[in-house]
Formats: C-alpha cells, sequence, structure tokens
C-alpha cells in the first residue's frame, strides 16, 4: 500500500492508505504521521503533531507503544537503537529543539541547536558579531521582542528533517531558515553546515510563521566560515530544504524548495550532493538533481 496524510483545511488531516489498484484500504484521521515504518513484522506510525493522540509510535490501529513526554514533535522523528530522536520547540524557539527519549518515554538527551552556533562565536569574542549573533539565535539567554515589545518565540531555526549515522556519529539536521547541518551527536558540535548563498527567507519581527526576525544569516557570522561547506553548495545549494537521506554511497540528498521569502519560482527538486574535505575545506559536488515541478512552501 501506498501511504499518505492529506491536509484537509490546515487542522484536520486524514492518513489513507492506497493498494497497487488504487482502493482505498486504510482511513484514519486521528493521527498525522511523520513516517511509517516496517518494524518487527509490524507497519508502524512515527506520528507527529497530533489533534486527537498525542505524539508517537503507534499502531496502525491506534494503539499507542511509545508516547512522548512533550506535547509536540515537529516533522521528523527517528530511530536510534531503542530510543527515539525527535525535534520539538523551546520555549523562545520555534522547532529549535531536540529531544532522544527511551522506549518508555523518559528524556534521555535534551538539547538545543542554538549552542552549536553560540559556542564557536563566543570563542573568538568579537563583539561586533555577537551583535549579529544575537539578532540569528534566540533562547533564554536571548529573547526576542516584537515591535510592540512583547517577548514572543522566534523562528530562527525550524528544523524539519533528521538523519542519524551511527556508524560516524553525525546527526544531519535540515533547517529550513538556515540549511542543513552537520552534527558531532556525542559532542553536539558542528561539524560543517551548507546553504545556497541566495537564501532570502522572509523576515517579520511580528510573526513567526515561516519567518525569520531579522535578515542576518549564518553566512553573516565570520567565525562560522570554517564550516561552511563550498562548491556546488554555495552556488547551487539547497533552500528551504526538507526530507534528508543518507545513502549507502555516503552522498547527502534531499528534497529542496529552493524556496525564497514566500515562493519558490524554480519548482521544488530532488538533489544529491558528495561531501568531502575537512575542517575549513569541505566541499559539495552536484550529483543528482531532478526538477519535481511543485510549487509549495511549509
Amino acid at each position: 500500500m501506498y501511504f499518505t496524510s492529506i491536509n484537509i483545511d490546515f487542522t484536520n488531516w486524514v492518513t489513507l492508505g492506497i493498494s497497487y489498484n488504487g482502493y482505498v484500504r486504510y482511513y484514519n484521521n486521528a493521527i498525522l504521521f511523520a513516517k511509517i515504518v516496517p518494524e518487527n513484522n509490524n507497519i508502524l506510525f512515527y506520528a507527529t503533531e497530533n489533534h486527537n493522540y498525542s505524539n508517537g509510535i503507534y499502531y496502525l490501529s491506534g494503539k499507542n507503544i511509545v508516547k512522548f513526554p512533550t506535547k509536540k514533535a515537529h516533522h521528523d522523528l527517528i530511530k536510534n537503537e531503542e530510543n527515539y530522536i525527535y525535534l520539538t520547540d523551546s520555549i523562545w524557539g520555534h522547532q529549535d529543539k531536540l529531544l532522544e527519549v527511551s522506549k518508555y518515554g523518559k528524556i534521555v538527551r535534551e538539547l538545543n541547536f542554538g549552542p552549536l552556533i553560540k559556542d564557536i562565536v563566543y570563542k573568538n569574542n568579537d563583539q561586533n558579531e555577537i551583535k549579529i549573533l544575537n539578532k540569528i539565535v534566540f533562547d533564554n539567554d536571548n529573547i526576542h521582542y516584537n515591535s510592540s515589545g512583547k517577548q514572543i518565540a522566534s523562528d530562527w531555526f525550524h528544523a524539519n528533517s533528521l538523519i542519524y549515522n551511527p556508524v560516524t556519529d553525525i546527526l544531519y539536521v535540515s533547517s529550513r531558515h538556515r540549511g542543513v547541518l552537520a552534527i558531532d551527536y556525542s559532542e553536539w558540535k558542528l561539524i560543517w553546515w551548507m546553504v545556497d548563498d541566495s537564501i532570502n527567507t522572509r523576515v517579520d519581527v511580528n510573526s513567526y510563521t515561516s519567518t525569520i526576525s531579522y535578515n542576518y544569516h549564518f553566512k553573516d557570522l565570520p567565525s562560522l566560515q570554517p564550516y561552511r561547506v563550498q562548491g556546488d553548495a554555495i552556488n547551487d545549494g539547497p533552500k528551504n530544504q526538507h526530507a534528508l537521506f543518507l545513502l549507502k554511497n555516503g552522498n547527502l540528498a534531499m528534497f529542496d524548495n529552493q524556496g525564497d521569502e514566500d515562493v519558490n519560482t524554480q519548482g521544488s527538486r530532488y538533489v544529491e550532493y558528495k561531501i568531502k574535505g575537512e575542517h575549513g575545506n569541505y566541499t559539495a559536488k552536484k550529483y543528482m538533481n531532478i526538477e519535481i515541478h511543485l510549487y509549495i512552501q511549509e
């Protein structure tokens, strides 16, 4: 069967299972899944942002196997041995936090993406750069205020996809607004990041919906330049990408919305990169580019 979730009116979702011959064989109007995974001779929902259920892992019957300890799991979640890793919100940021929980729903690790950037910039202690940093990363130590002086959470990162390679201990993360990051998961340190040089995400000081608060990007932080992937990542890199894939040949693939502001005039694409090098000299070569011609943003 082919499974898909359909967004009816931005609040109500329906999950359908459609047979090879085109018949509806499964219907569920309660569970919004991040992915459907065959596991232990079962088909499981890895579920996120449900309206009638808690986030967690479910059988197709709707029976809960693992219940997550937070109200929100955003976009993606993955399994790491017997644990589960998923994306969620911090108090002052949207989709800028990661939780690893056990199969019993207990928190094992709680991590934020902000320190990956802040720790690098703070080491150089350049006050002008720190001022720019404070218009990019928002957290308990740097709360965003809207134009009315009200404290609000900023959508400064908006993580939407995860891949973990247990052999290399690298966690690959798609940040819709900032690019793709490779992270040393055990040490929680940035290895590299990549994004197209022309990224132009919509800016709105008052709203967090698909926006950043100020027109500053990782490329405006000199301390991050040694971590930036060069080559095709600069002039033909991802913008507002989703859904990372780590292939057997080591290539990193993704669905790239090629988005700027509120539109992606080039349409979406599947794109694949081979990333090589070492710190200060990472380079990406594009290996595949399939235009999909979908004009959507999320």
